[in-house]
């Protein structure tokens, strides 16, 4: 029977259906219609999932001098082909603009004001996490972006993590913004084309396509914990992955 049904996947013969949280029926054929991961080669070996969480306030209560700091920097290099989280990079950071968190951003987030008042400020996290990306590289022997050999990217859910937050922040402090980040995957537009779909945050995507979120959403290190989960279910429906977005 297990053989049959995946000869029926593979020739496109039945439909998959999952029902989310609502008890809506959402119909996914892109298993079928897209390939399996079988029938291609992935052009980067991994990817290094990133989901800033920054200071934010509540509707109303922003000023126009309060702008976002990154609070929470969290990494994860993944294999493409297995799902598997092969090292980590976290760290609470330290904003310096405004240092106190409001209570919208605590309670959002479940980042205490203790959490960031330890933690490093960013130019200090950033040294550390180039010495992580180099670390990796390294062990792991792969090349961003391009090159001969195995390769690995960056990847986010939106183009906000990197092209928005993270860039506009070192800009502002003056702090060199990494060659290697410039260019990155928005798994939002894949997810978008690959399905047939208008994604609306993480874990309604994730549902949309069977999974269960897991863990606190909106912290930094358990969504990218989800995004790794979405990400090889995209992969195993068929999904080849490839840069979206270059902010060179």
């Amino acid at each position: 029977m297990a053989k049959t049904l995946e000869l029926a996947r593979q020739f496109g013969l039945f439909e998959e259906r999952y029902f989310n949280s609502s008890g809506t029926c959402n119909v996914i054929k892109s298993a079928v219609s897209k390939g399996t991961p079988s029938s291609y080669q992935q052009k980067f070996t991994y990817v290094v999932i990133i989901d800033f969480e920054s200071t934010c306030w509540n509707h109303g209560e922003r000023t126009p001098s309060q702008r976002n700091e990154i609070i929470e920097f969290p990494a994860l290099l993944v294999s493409i082909n297995t799902g598997d989280i092969l090292s980590q990079f976290h760290h609470y950071v330290q904003p310096l603009e405004q240092p106190t968190l409001s209570k919208f951003c605590t309670e959002l987030t479940g980042i205490t004001q203790s959490q960031v008042d330890e933690a490093f400020p960013i130019d200090i996290v950033m040294a550390k996490f180039r010495r992580w990306m180099a670390s990796i590289s390294t062990d792991f022997s792969f090349t961003f972006n391009s090159g001969d050999g195995e390769l690995c990217a960056f990847a986010t859910w939106t183009n906000w993590d990197l092209g928005i937050c993270l860039a506009e922040e070192l800009k502002r402090k003056s702090i060199v913004f990494p060659e290697q980040m410039k260019s990155w995957v928005d798994l939002k537009a894949v997810y978008k084309k690959f399905y047939s779909r208008s994604p609306r945050g993480l874990k309604q995507s994730m549902e949309e396509v069977g999974l269960e979120f897991e863990g606190h959403e909106h912290s930094g290190i358990v969504d990218s914990r989800n995004t790794a989960k979405l990400l090889h279910k995209m992969v195993s429906d068929g999904c080849q992955i490839g840069l979206t977005k270059s902010s060179s």
